[in-house]
């Protein structure tokens, strides 16, 4: 055999080996997609906005404006989003706050939703300050308040950072699928390849992202309407806020400060959560003076969607009642 004839069989068998794996991995997303098509829909029929009611905008010291909605009335839950998510991620649950007899009041994160970003970036710290600054600026008293995954972090940080404003304002504190810490390897190599502008390339949020986002971010046996949902709510996001605000992320350690958090919390944990696993709720439960731990079984990092009534009934039960969760 000559030498340009060796030369181009490993070529070769690359190309149709890269082929083969392309056209497999297109026809096992197919069949997923098929079969999550058939799986029910626990949202069919429900608007997937948040609740409509008076909107405002609360302007940081640092000139970022941040979008607030607030729905219903009663007992106020604050509702904080998670990483590249908007005020519709707690549509679900907020409208079954409200039904309950709760006001509603969804903060969307700056750079997310109608938030503009401000001079200082982002980071956790800075989210906090955002998050006590429109607490003040709405005179909000007497709250629950409830954050998923980044959104539990700058609660969290919100309580410990700014102990004042938390004791005259918040009464009980809800965290969702989430952490104390992002500063073990595998999470600190993860944070920073996301943040690289080279993840613009290939950051397509469309159907192509399916497997991924149901298999990630889902709770077991998902429903392909609510993948989909999740998929364009990622996306409308800039990609500039997902790199930079992917890499403030990587600062957040607050593990030793948690023996600080006073008031009553509840910690909610998915079992299928792979984004933020049960452990980490265990560790926080471990560490904040007499939170409870509550995993909901089967349960993804996305629990506001596709898990919306059961960690609704544990929202209800904790806000409406101090220091009772149900079992």
């Amino acid at each position: 055999m000559s030498s340009e004839k060796r030369a181009g069989f490993p070529a070769a068998v690359t190309v149709v080996g890269a082929g083969a794996a392309a056209a497999l991995a297109y026809w096992g997303q197919g069949v997923m997609a098929k079969r999550w098509a058939q799986n029910p829909n626990p949202l069919a029929g429900e608007s997937m906005e948040f609740p409509s009611g008076p909107a405002s905008t609360v302007t940081t010291d640092d000139r970022a404006r941040i979008s607030v909605r607030r729905a219903g009335s009663g007992p106020t839950v604050v509702l904080l989003h998670g990483l590249t998510g908007n005020r519709d991620d707690w549509a679900p649950v907020g409208r079954r706050l409200i039904h309950a007899g709760f006001e509603v009041v969804a903060i969307e994160h700056r750079g997310h939703g109608q938030s503009t970003v401000g001079s200082e970036g982002y980071g956790v710290p800075r989210l906090a300050a955002d998050v006590v600054q429109v607490l003040s600026a709405l005179n909000l008293r007497g709250i629950t308040l409830v954050g998923h995954s980044m959104g539990a972090m700058t609660a969290m940080a919100a309580m410990i950072e700014h102990p004042e404003v938390a004791g005259e304002r918040i009464e009980r504190l809800a965290v969702v699928c989430t952490t104390g810490s992002l500063s073990d390897i595998r999470s600190q190599v993860g944070l920073r390849a996301l943040s690289l502008k080279l993840t613009d390339w290939f950051a397509v949020f469309d159907k192509r992202m399916r497997v991924g986002a149901g298999l990630m971010a889902m709770s077991r046996n998902p429903n392909l309407e609510l993948v989909d949902h999740l998929i364009e709510s990622t996306g409308r996001i800039s990609s500039q806020t997902r790199r930079q605000a992917t890499a403030a992320l990587a600062e957040y350690d607050i593990s030793n400060s948690l023996c600080l958090l006073n008031v009553d919390t509840m910690i909610v944990a998915g079992s299928r959560d792979r984004l933020t696993p049960p452990r980490f709720s265990k560790a926080l439960a471990d560490r904040i003076p007499g939170a409870r731990l509550r995993v909901i079984d089967g349960g993804g990092h996305m629990l506001m969607l596709d898990r919306a009534d059961e960690l609704a009934r544990l929202l209800v039960d904790f806000a409406r009642v101090p220091g009772s969760v149900s079992h």
